[in-house]
């Protein structure tokens, strides 16, 4: 669609042309922003990014391109003679753009006849599942590694504490033995110190039986004495408990030795 086509198609201004001025311009710069996507949507193509989807962004990108050429010389801006500056710039911008698009286009055409669209590379998607598969495995090795480890450790431990349990408790077996021992030693000391004491015991129950004749006598001796004398009676007396407390000194002094 040429410029020419344009003014031929467009209708007569009416009215103020402000308004009008306003929407051409918009137009303008709407159709400058798509014929700059649609550039960069057609340099893509041929390489690593031209997918079927790319393809398709083309087509939707000249399909929008064409709805905004319509709309922006269907404006009645640009069919009135171009009298005014701003409606000569505005002819102009619109002029230049349309055959930047018809640039565009050109060159978007026999790029899509040079090269087709590349579909992602089944063997590729494959070898990445492979990949990934590959990752989960050694993830997954790695996890049971670490979890046999960890499983280890805790065994020496329980072991490790089992033998110490084991070690206490064979340390306290031998300290009860060792304590019976010594009981057993502290009963035979008193056993040899009781049958080393025996004489001993015998001759203090001899000194006791001798004592005790001894102070019979002195007893029939003093009762004897009395008759005669007051002063005789108490003299035996004290001589009987001497004889006693010599006696009970010498019975002590056994048993201490």
């Amino acid at each position: 669609m040429s410029f020419q086509d344009l003014q031929r198609e467009s209708k007569p201004l009416i009215g103020d042309a402000d308004p009008v001025r306003s929407a051409v311009a918009s137009g303008i710069f709407q159709l400058n922003t798509a014929v700059s996507a649609f550039r960069r949507l057609v340099d893509a193509i041929g390489s690593s990014s031209d997918t079927p989807d790319l393809r398709v962004k083309l087509r939707d990108a000249r399909s929008r391109i064409g709805q905004l050429v319509k709309e922006t010389s269907g404006s009645s801006g640009i069919s009135a003679p171009a009298r005014k500056a701003t409606e000569i710039k505005l002819a102009r911008d619109f002029q230049a753009v349309l055959a930047d698009f018809q640039k565009v286009q050109k060159l978007a055409e026999e790029r899509e006849k040079a090269y087709a669209p590349t579909a992602p590379s089944r063997s590729a998607s494959l070898g990445s599942t492979e990949e990934e598969r590959d990752e989960t495995k050694q993830e997954n090795r790695r996890f049971m590694l670490e979890h046999k480890r960890q499983a280890l450790i805790s065994l020496d431990n329980e072991i490790s504490f089992n033998e110490a349990m084991i070690e206490e408790r064979d340390q306290g077996i031998k300290d009860i033995q060792y304590d019976i021992g010594q009981i057993n030693e502290v009963y035979k000391d008193l056993a040899v110190l009781i049958s080393n004491q025996q004489p001993n015991l015998d001759d203090i129950g001899k000194y006791i039986e001798s004592t005790s004749a001894s102070a019979a006598q002195g007893k029939a001796f003093a009762l004897k004495s009395s008759r005669s004398s007051r002063w005789r009676s108490s003299l035996c007396f004290w001589v009987l408990i001497i004889l006693v407390l010599v006696a009970l000194i010498i019975l002590a002094a056994m048993i201490i030795f």
